[in-house]
């Protein structure tokens, strides 16, 4: 998938006062500010929310936690990854979705969220495939016509319609996307592009 945020470090300052609310939040957590790394980024349609990457490599393997936060307040969620989590939330925060931040929010969607049948991943080039083997450069070409970055395809009071490539275990479809204005998403099969693909059907990178 296309890196679409920017993500910085988060200060000492910062990183301190973020896993002071996650030691508190989790039964299991004790994140200690000189072991972790925390990676930050803005969020566009979750304005003045940053989504928030915890990784302490001292385990193997290491654990991680995410969500988003509001920095200098208390305000901390930890991902759960499943759908509704997600719509729960965008009820409980104000949700920003137009022609700039629509496709972002979908690729967010995706990233963080995996289904009860498996993780659904966006590919927007070839090189966002989790190939298992290494694989012919013809193989590459040939699926390379199909890929292509999201994109709208309509914009309306009530949903977005949007254009995505999708790998789902090891098949690779063409779909079309809808996000209503709540932030609820659904997709259909559009066509099926190539399956009993080599890639790595087991994969998850939340």
């Amino acid at each position: 998938m296309t890196d679409y945020l920017s993500f910085t470090t988060l200060k000492k300052k910062d990183s301190a006062s973020l896993l002071d609310h996650i030691n508190a939040m989790t039964d299991y957590a004790d994140f200690d500010v000189g072991k972790v790394s925390i990676m930050a980024a803005d969020l566009p349609f979750y304005e003045g929310y940053q989504l928030f990457e915890v990784k302490d490599q001292t385990y193997h393997p290491p654990r991680e936690i995410k969500g988003i936060w509001k920095p200098d307040s208390d305000d901390v969620r930890i991902f759960t990854y499943e759908p509704k989590y997600f719509y729960e939330l965008n009820t409980d925060i104000d949700l920003a979705l137009n022609e700039e931040t629509i496709i972002d929010y979908t690729r967010f969607f995706f990233e963080y969220t995996e289904g009860l049948h498996g993780k659904l991943i966006i590919i927007e080039t070839i090189d966002d495939m989790p190939w298992r083997d290494d694989i012919s450069s013809e193989m590459k070409k040939s699926l390379a016509k199909h890929i292509h970055p999201v994109d709208i395809s309509f914009i309306g009071d009530e949903k977005f319609l949007l254009n995505a490539i999708i790998l789902y275990k090891n098949a690779l479809i063409e779909t079309e996307i809808t996000v209503l204005r709540s932030g609820r998403v659904t997709f259909d099969v559009v066509s099926a592009i190539a399956d009993d693909l080599p890639v790595i059907d087991d994969i998850s990178d939340i």
